[in-house]
Protein backbone atom coordinates (compact mmCIF):
# COMPACT_ATOMS: atom_id res chain seq x y z
CA UNK A 1 0.00 0.00 0.00
CA UNK A 2 2.84 2.35 1.20
CA UNK A 3 4.33 1.54 -2.49
CA UNK A 4 1.40 2.79 -4.22
CA UNK A 5 0.88 6.17 -2.67
CA UNK A 6 5.07 6.99 -3.05
CA UNK A 7 4.15 5.82 -6.83
CA UNK A 8 0.96 8.36 -7.17
CA UNK A 9 2.36 11.25 -5.07
CA UNK A 10 5.78 11.03 -7.41
CA UNK A 11 3.60 10.71 -10.64
CA UNK A 12 1.67 13.83 -9.12
CA UNK A 13 4.61 15.97 -9.12
CA UNK A 14 5.12 16.66 -13.34
CA UNK A 15 1.13 16.98 -13.45
CA UNK A 16 1.54 19.67 -10.63
CA UNK A 17 3.97 21.47 -12.32
CA UNK A 18 2.22 20.74 -16.07
CA UNK A 19 -0.94 22.44 -14.78
CA UNK A 20 1.34 25.68 -12.95
CA UNK A 21 3.07 26.32 -16.47
CA UNK A 22 0.20 25.86 -18.53
CA UNK A 23 -2.50 28.39 -16.37
CA UNK A 24 0.83 30.75 -15.98
CA UNK A 25 1.75 30.62 -19.64
CA UNK A 26 -2.24 31.85 -20.60
CA UNK A 27 -2.19 34.31 -17.96
CA UNK A 28 0.68 35.78 -19.14
CA UNK A 29 -0.26 35.70 -22.90
CA UNK A 30 -3.09 38.25 -22.58
CA UNK A 31 -2.14 41.65 -23.38
CA UNK A 32 -1.63 44.14 -20.71
CA UNK A 33 -1.07 43.48 -16.42
CA UNK A 34 -3.04 43.14 -13.87
CA UNK A 35 -2.05 46.21 -11.87
CA UNK A 36 -3.23 48.48 -15.19
CA UNK A 37 -5.87 46.38 -15.38
CA UNK A 38 -7.28 46.59 -11.67
CA UNK A 39 -5.46 50.41 -10.72
CA UNK A 40 -5.07 52.25 -14.32
CA UNK A 41 -8.42 53.92 -14.14
CA UNK A 42 -8.21 55.23 -10.36
CA UNK A 43 -4.70 56.43 -10.35
CA UNK A 44 -4.16 59.19 -8.49
CA UNK A 45 -1.24 61.44 -8.59
CA UNK A 46 0.64 59.78 -6.40
CA UNK A 47 0.71 56.52 -7.18
CA UNK A 48 3.38 54.63 -9.46
CA UNK A 49 2.71 51.68 -11.63
CA UNK A 50 5.96 50.53 -11.62
CA UNK A 51 6.17 50.41 -7.98
CA UNK A 52 3.08 48.48 -7.64
CA UNK A 53 4.61 45.54 -10.43
CA UNK A 54 7.60 45.78 -8.43
CA UNK A 55 5.56 44.95 -5.33
CA UNK A 56 4.19 41.29 -6.98
CA UNK A 57 7.39 40.66 -8.86
CA UNK A 58 5.66 41.28 -12.51
CA UNK A 59 8.50 43.59 -13.71
CA UNK A 60 10.37 40.09 -13.61
CA UNK A 61 11.51 38.06 -16.68
CA UNK A 62 8.96 35.84 -17.17
CA UNK A 63 11.22 33.00 -15.88
CA UNK A 64 11.85 34.31 -13.03
CA UNK A 65 8.43 35.17 -12.17
CA UNK A 66 7.56 31.53 -12.39
CA UNK A 67 10.22 29.73 -10.78
CA UNK A 68 9.68 32.08 -7.79
CA UNK A 69 6.06 31.15 -8.21
CA UNK A 70 7.00 27.27 -7.70
CA UNK A 71 9.56 27.86 -5.29
CA UNK A 72 6.79 30.15 -2.64
CA UNK A 73 4.54 27.71 -3.38
CA UNK A 74 6.60 24.22 -2.58
CA UNK A 75 6.82 26.66 1.11
CA UNK A 76 3.48 27.01 1.09
CA UNK A 77 3.23 30.83 0.00
CA UNK A 78 1.21 31.71 -3.05
CA UNK A 79 1.97 35.45 -2.65
CA UNK A 80 -0.60 38.62 -2.14
CA UNK A 81 -4.09 39.26 -4.10
CA UNK A 82 -3.30 42.06 -6.14
CA UNK A 83 -6.71 43.52 -5.55
CA UNK A 84 -7.20 42.73 -2.11
CA UNK A 85 -3.10 42.15 -0.86
CA UNK A 86 -4.38 39.54 1.62
CA UNK A 87 -2.21 36.14 1.52
CA UNK A 88 -3.86 33.90 -1.39
CA UNK A 89 -3.12 30.56 0.57
CA UNK A 90 -6.08 32.51 3.80
CA UNK A 91 -8.08 33.59 1.24
CA UNK A 92 -8.46 30.11 -0.39
CA UNK A 93 -8.66 28.17 2.83
CA UNK A 94 -11.85 30.09 3.87
CA UNK A 95 -13.57 29.57 0.39
CA UNK A 96 -12.46 26.33 0.09
CA UNK A 97 -13.61 25.47 3.28
CA UNK A 98 -17.44 26.68 2.22
CA UNK A 99 -17.01 24.31 -0.82
CA UNK A 100 -16.06 21.39 0.70
CA UNK A 101 -19.40 21.89 3.12
CA UNK A 102 -21.31 22.38 -0.14
CA UNK A 103 -19.36 19.45 -1.69
CA UNK A 104 -19.77 17.01 1.17
CA UNK A 105 -23.70 17.35 1.41
CA UNK A 106 -23.99 17.11 -2.16
CA UNK A 107 -22.05 14.09 -2.52
CA UNK A 108 -23.42 12.60 0.21
CA UNK A 109 -27.22 13.23 -1.11
CA UNK A 110 -25.86 11.62 -4.95
CA UNK A 111 -24.18 9.08 -3.30
CA UNK A 112 -27.29 7.80 -1.25
CA UNK A 113 -29.76 8.81 -3.92
CA UNK A 114 -27.61 7.56 -7.02
CA UNK A 115 -27.12 3.96 -5.55
CA UNK A 116 -30.94 3.54 -4.71
CA UNK A 117 -32.01 4.35 -7.84
CA UNK A 118 -28.98 2.48 -8.99
CA UNK A 119 -29.67 -0.61 -7.47
CA UNK A 120 -33.90 -0.47 -7.88
CA UNK A 121 -33.22 -0.46 -11.92
CA UNK A 122 -30.63 -3.48 -12.15
CA UNK A 123 -32.65 -5.50 -9.80
CA UNK A 124 -35.90 -4.47 -12.08
CA UNK A 125 -34.76 -4.00 -15.41
CA UNK A 126 -36.32 -2.34 -17.98
CA UNK A 127 -39.47 -2.06 -15.45
CA UNK A 128 -41.31 0.92 -14.38
CA UNK A 129 -38.38 1.66 -11.78
CA UNK A 130 -35.87 1.07 -14.71
CA UNK A 131 -37.80 3.98 -16.86
CA UNK A 132 -38.50 6.83 -13.57
CA UNK A 133 -34.81 6.12 -12.86
CA UNK A 134 -33.37 6.56 -16.22
CA UNK A 135 -35.67 9.99 -16.89
CA UNK A 136 -34.44 11.11 -13.52
CA UNK A 137 -30.83 10.59 -15.09
CA UNK A 138 -31.68 12.09 -18.31
CA UNK A 139 -33.41 15.25 -16.60
CA UNK A 140 -30.04 15.97 -14.23
CA UNK A 141 -27.97 15.48 -16.72
CA UNK A 142 -29.69 17.73 -20.07
CA UNK A 143 -30.90 20.53 -17.59
CA UNK A 144 -28.94 23.74 -16.85
CA UNK A 145 -27.90 23.51 -13.65
CA UNK A 146 -28.70 27.34 -13.14
CA UNK A 147 -31.74 26.82 -14.23
CA UNK A 148 -32.48 24.07 -12.16
CA UNK A 149 -31.09 26.28 -9.30
CA UNK A 150 -33.82 29.32 -10.25
CA UNK A 151 -36.45 26.87 -10.27
CA UNK A 152 -35.89 25.89 -6.98
CA UNK A 153 -35.62 29.29 -5.49
CA UNK A 154 -38.38 30.42 -7.15
CA UNK A 155 -40.34 27.33 -5.80
CA UNK A 156 -39.40 27.20 -2.04
CA UNK A 157 -38.12 30.72 -1.63
CA UNK A 158 -40.41 32.73 -3.23
CA UNK A 159 -43.39 30.85 -3.31
CA UNK A 160 -43.24 28.53 -0.22
CA UNK A 161 -40.97 30.64 2.22
CA UNK A 162 -39.39 27.60 3.65
CA UNK A 163 -35.88 28.39 2.54
CA UNK A 164 -33.59 30.98 2.37
CA UNK A 165 -32.67 32.05 -1.47
CA UNK A 166 -28.94 32.28 -1.13
CA UNK A 167 -26.22 33.39 0.96
CA UNK A 168 -24.28 31.19 3.35
CA UNK A 169 -25.31 30.55 7.08
CA UNK A 170 -27.15 27.92 8.85
CA UNK A 171 -28.12 24.80 7.61
CA UNK A 172 -30.80 25.75 5.74
CA UNK A 173 -29.22 27.95 3.37
CA UNK A 174 -27.16 24.76 2.43
CA UNK A 175 -30.25 22.71 1.62
CA UNK A 176 -31.37 24.34 -2.20
CA UNK A 177 -27.88 24.74 -3.48
CA UNK A 178 -26.49 21.19 -2.28
CA UNK A 179 -29.85 19.29 -3.55
CA UNK A 180 -29.31 21.51 -7.01
CA UNK A 181 -25.30 20.56 -7.40
CA UNK A 182 -26.58 16.70 -6.62
CA UNK A 183 -28.78 16.51 -9.68
CA UNK A 184 -26.20 15.66 -11.92
CA UNK A 185 -24.19 13.48 -9.80
CA UNK A 186 -27.04 11.28 -8.82
CA UNK A 187 -27.94 10.64 -12.38
CA UNK A 188 -24.16 9.71 -13.51
CA UNK A 189 -23.62 7.17 -9.83
CA UNK A 190 -27.13 5.76 -10.70
CA UNK A 191 -26.38 4.78 -14.14
CA UNK A 192 -22.92 3.71 -13.49
CA UNK A 193 -24.21 1.51 -10.61
CA UNK A 194 -27.43 0.18 -12.70
CA UNK A 195 -24.34 -0.98 -15.82
CA UNK A 196 -22.55 -2.37 -13.36
CA UNK A 197 -24.81 -4.29 -11.02
CA UNK A 198 -26.34 -5.80 -14.56
CA UNK A 199 -22.75 -7.11 -15.58
CA UNK A 200 -22.55 -9.09 -11.95
CA UNK A 201 -25.95 -10.17 -11.92
CA UNK A 202 -25.72 -12.23 -15.52
CA UNK A 203 -22.74 -13.79 -14.01
CA UNK A 204 -23.46 -17.88 -13.11
CA UNK A 205 -22.61 -17.72 -9.33
CA UNK A 206 -26.26 -15.19 -8.98
CA UNK A 207 -28.16 -17.83 -10.72
CA UNK A 208 -26.70 -20.30 -8.97
CA UNK A 209 -27.51 -17.91 -5.36
CA UNK A 210 -30.84 -17.45 -6.49
CA UNK A 211 -31.51 -21.07 -7.71
CA UNK A 212 -30.74 -22.30 -4.07
CA UNK A 213 -33.56 -19.93 -3.01
CA UNK A 214 -31.35 -16.87 -1.79
CA UNK A 215 -33.21 -13.72 -1.38
CA UNK A 216 -32.43 -10.82 -3.60
CA UNK A 217 -31.63 -8.69 -0.70
CA UNK A 218 -29.01 -11.45 0.36
CA UNK A 219 -27.81 -11.69 -3.16
CA UNK A 220 -27.15 -8.25 -3.55
CA UNK A 221 -25.28 -7.91 -0.31
CA UNK A 222 -23.71 -10.93 -0.14
CA UNK A 223 -22.40 -11.14 -3.93
CA UNK A 224 -23.62 -8.49 -6.42
CA UNK A 225 -22.67 -5.48 -4.46
CA UNK A 226 -19.42 -6.21 -3.70
CA UNK A 227 -18.28 -7.42 -7.07
CA UNK A 228 -19.80 -4.01 -8.72
CA UNK A 229 -18.82 -1.39 -6.30
CA UNK A 230 -15.04 -0.52 -8.23
CA UNK A 231 -16.68 1.32 -11.23
CA UNK A 232 -19.69 2.94 -8.57
CA UNK A 233 -16.48 4.12 -6.34
CA UNK A 234 -14.19 5.91 -9.22
CA UNK A 235 -17.15 7.48 -10.24
CA UNK A 236 -18.12 8.56 -6.86
CA UNK A 237 -14.52 9.64 -6.24
CA UNK A 238 -14.36 11.60 -9.89
CA UNK A 239 -17.80 13.21 -9.43
CA UNK A 240 -16.35 14.55 -5.80
CA UNK A 241 -13.54 15.94 -7.15
CA UNK A 242 -15.74 18.39 -9.68
CA UNK A 243 -17.74 19.33 -6.76
CA UNK A 244 -14.51 20.13 -4.50
CA UNK A 245 -13.01 22.09 -7.62
CA UNK A 246 -15.54 24.13 -7.59
CA UNK A 247 -19.05 24.39 -9.14
CA UNK A 248 -19.12 28.32 -10.39
CA UNK A 249 -22.56 27.98 -11.35
CA UNK A 250 -24.60 26.56 -8.19
CA UNK A 251 -21.77 29.03 -6.22
CA UNK A 252 -23.15 31.87 -8.52
CA UNK A 253 -27.13 31.46 -8.11
CA UNK A 254 -27.46 31.04 -4.56
CA UNK A 255 -24.23 33.49 -4.08
CA UNK A 256 -22.05 30.77 -2.13
CA UNK A 257 -18.76 32.15 -1.08
CA UNK A 258 -16.62 28.91 -2.50
CA UNK A 259 -13.68 28.33 -4.70
CA UNK A 260 -15.04 28.84 -7.91
CA UNK A 261 -16.39 31.91 -7.70
CA UNK A 262 -13.82 33.06 -6.18
CA UNK A 263 -11.73 31.91 -8.55
CA UNK A 264 -13.89 33.49 -11.48
CA UNK A 265 -13.87 36.77 -9.82
CA UNK A 266 -10.17 36.62 -10.07
CA UNK A 267 -10.12 36.46 -13.79
CA UNK A 268 -12.45 39.14 -14.49
CA UNK A 269 -9.36 41.70 -12.59
CA UNK A 270 -6.69 39.14 -13.58
CA UNK A 271 -5.43 38.51 -9.59
CA UNK A 272 -2.37 36.28 -10.83
CA UNK A 273 -1.76 34.46 -7.97
CA UNK A 274 -5.15 34.11 -6.56
CA UNK A 275 -5.71 32.39 -10.32
CA UNK A 276 -2.07 30.71 -10.34
CA UNK A 277 -2.96 29.28 -6.95
CA UNK A 278 -6.46 28.28 -7.17
CA UNK A 279 -5.64 26.00 -10.49
CA UNK A 280 -2.95 24.30 -8.32
CA UNK A 281 -5.30 23.57 -5.54
CA UNK A 282 -7.55 22.62 -7.65
CA UNK A 283 -5.58 19.92 -9.54
CA UNK A 284 -3.87 19.42 -5.84
CA UNK A 285 -7.77 18.25 -4.90
CA UNK A 286 -7.91 15.75 -8.20
CA UNK A 287 -4.67 14.18 -7.40
CA UNK A 288 -5.67 13.56 -3.58
CA UNK A 289 -9.31 12.23 -5.15
CA UNK A 290 -7.75 9.31 -7.14
CA UNK A 291 -5.23 8.66 -4.82
CA UNK A 292 -7.85 7.87 -2.36
CA UNK A 293 -9.65 5.68 -5.19
CA UNK A 294 -6.97 3.90 -5.29
CA UNK A 295 -6.42 2.99 -1.52
CA UNK A 296 -10.10 2.01 -1.50
CA UNK A 297 -9.45 -0.48 -4.76
CA UNK A 298 -6.70 -1.97 -2.72
CA UNK A 299 -9.43 -1.91 0.31
CA UNK A 300 -12.11 -3.23 -1.13
CA UNK A 301 -10.51 -6.18 -3.91
CA UNK A 302 -8.20 -8.91 -2.17
CA UNK A 303 -7.00 -9.44 -5.57
CA UNK A 304 -4.94 -6.07 -5.61
CA UNK A 305 -3.78 -6.81 -1.96
CA UNK A 306 -2.36 -10.38 -2.49
CA UNK A 307 -0.27 -9.25 -5.96
CA UNK A 308 0.89 -6.35 -3.56
CA UNK A 309 2.38 -8.89 -0.84
CA UNK A 310 3.83 -11.26 -3.79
Amino acid sequence: MLRIIIGRLLLAIPVLLGVSLLVFLILHSVPGDPVTTFYGMDVGPGDDLDAMRAEFGLDKPLVQQYLDFIYNAVQGDLGNSIKTRRPVVEDLTQVLKNTAQLAFASISIAIVFGLLFGILAAFKPYSIWDNITLTISLLGISLPIFWIGLLLIWLFAVKLSLLPSGGKGGIEHLILPAITLSLPSIAVISRVTRASLLDILNEDYIRTARSKGISNIKVMLRHTFPNGIFPIITVVGLQFGYLLAGTVLTETVFAWPGLGRYIVDAIKFRDYPIVQGGVVIIASIFVVVNLIVDILYHVFNPKLRNEESQ
